[in-house]
């Protein structure tokens, strides 16, 4: 069994996401866990029975506080860690949180807690440690912490922090099979910094799911985040117009802009060629491909790691390959309903003439698919790029709006000048544009391009490149919380 699944954590202050319900995000991180509690049962102990289904953005600071508590506590941990959760709470909801550790601690479950109030501590605690600037002083019971005077616990130095053990250590309940290794020494008395905790089962291995039984958990968790993810994001106003609508917009834009002007590629007297709305039709569906992959991506995670939203994904047992699997499905469904939605209003608004045969099907299948993989995995990779989520946007969009301009999506590529086509040549946009221009263009087009053709193996090839470029990427820059945070 997973190591995580026996932890839970309540940080000091996360960034939840305020565009689902109480309800819904608890369901929804119980399922990350074998066994957890009872969903209903984690909302009442944690007083939010009648907010169950509003939405947490709707909800006060306090009462986010314990939706904090209720996902700490939702996958039954053996091992709580609880940093200062009371903050932000009122007396009554103090007394309340205090019963509920009380209960807690009698189901066996041992509670590390940090907190300012004294009370606090004086209540809860079997033993307390005190923290004053970096070392960790003493770790002892209550009486054997008193001052001299009064009574109360004596601490030092200019900010003092205590830490409360609601249980004895040798309370601490471990999977069947398996005993604890402390790294530098057993006991919680050792500096944070010294100390990690570790499960093992028999001959010392780490204890864990079998292979192919976790291989089952990731996906389904994978299947589990696609439908949460999408949830999120067409809550999001800003994301469904930016992102999902954003190139519908844009081609509607230019139809109606050039709507009197003549045909592209039309003959000296004006006969043949195709309107502006079928000329600008490939660009934006490989637009939607960037904006949905590329941009949304970056921006997302980079703010989920800025807010805490990562931190606490880190310390449940969802594998992060799950994760992706969230980030890329969801992508991956807007995405189609995306290009149905270009491809209808393109048809029935604007009388564009779609392809009729096969192959140009089967093209436009391939080079979709190729380019929303490798703009998600770019996306994911860039994410690593904003130094904190409030600058995700600044960073991330100006590069996404560039691309767009010297790649054929919004100007004509064959009237770039030379070295811009060849500058442009360098990135993935360019060759998903042109692979769709292959599907949607008449064939009298191809001539006007660079290389006087499709080039559709040269597609395959960079868009191949860029993938595994982004895999290498994500792999050294991913992480739950940035390195230098």
């Amino acid at each position: 069994m997973d190591w995580k699944a026996q932890l839970g954590i309540v940080l000091q202050s996360t960034g939840e996401s305020g565009n689902v319900t109480v309800l819904e995000q608890l369901n929804h991180f119980a399922s990350y866990y074998p066994y957890p509690r009872k969903v209903a049962d984690v909302i009442e102990a944690v007083g939010l029975g009648s907010k169950a289904k509003t939405r947490i953005s709707k909800l006060s600071g306090g009462q986010r506080r314990r939706v904090d508590v209720a996902l700490g506590i939702i996958g039954r941990p053996k091992l709580l860690f609880l940093d200062e959760p009371t903050t932000g709470f009122d007396p009554e909801a103090r007394r309340q949180f205090w019963d509920l550790i009380n209960q807690l601690k009698s189901e066996g479950t041992t509670i590390l807690l940090t907190t300012h109030y004294l009370d606090e501590a004086a209540t809860l605690a079997d033993r307390a440690g005190v923290i004053a600037g970096a070392p960790w002083w003493t770790l002892a019971p209550l009486t054997r912490l008193a001052g001299p005077a009064h009574g109360f616990l004596w601490c030092g130095g200019a900010r003092t922090e205590v830490t409360v053990l609601s249980a004895p250590a040798n309370r601490l309940h471990w999977p069947p099979g398996c005993s604890r290794s402390m790294a530098g020494g057993a006991g919680f008395g050792n500096h944070p910094a010294k100390s990690r905790g570790y499960l093992f089962g028999h001959g010392g291995r780490p204890c864990s799911w079998s292979g192919r039984r976790r291989g089952m958990r990731t996906l389904q968790l994978g299947i589990f985040r696609i439908g949460y993810e999408l949830k999120l994001y067409f809550r999001q106003g800003d994301s469904v117009f930016f992102t999902f609508l954003f190139p519908i917009v844009m081609l509607s834009i230019f139809a109606v802009a050039f709507s009197t002007t003549e045909n592209v590629g039309a003959a000296p007297d004006g006969s043949g060629g195709i309107s502006w709305a079928a000329f600008y039709v490939p660009g934006m569906v490989a637009a939607g491909m960037l904006l949905s992959g590329v941009q949304n991506l970056a921006v997302d995670i980079a703010t989920e790691k800025g807010d805490g939203t990562l931190k606490r994904l880190g310390g449940t047992p969802l594998p992060v390959f799950s994760y992706f699997i969230g980030k890329i499905g969801m992508v991956f469904l807007s995405s189609v309903a995306q290009v149905l939605l270009l491809l209808l209003v393109a048809r029935f608004a604007f009388n564009v003439e779609l392809p009729t045969e096969a192959d140009k099907w089967l093209t436009f299948v391939w080079v979709f698919l190729f380019g929303v993989i490798t703009s998600c995995v770019l996306g994911i990779a860039l994410s690593a790029l904003p130094r904190t989520g409030k600058s995700a946007t600044a960073v991330v969009i100006p590069m996404v709006l560039v691309l767009q301009f010297i790649s054929g999506v919004y100007l004509n590529f064959a009237q770039l000048p030379v070295w811009l086509q060849n500058f442009a040549s360098i990135f993935p946009l360019k060759w998903m544009a042109q692979g769709m221009r292959s599907v949607f263009l008449p064939a009298s087009f191809e001539a006007a391009e660079s290389s006087g053709s499709w080039d559709l193996a040269l597609v395959a090839l960079v868009m191949g490149l860029w993938l595994v470029a982004g895999l290498i990427l994500c792999r050294i820059t991913f992480r739950w919380i940035r390195k230098d945070s």
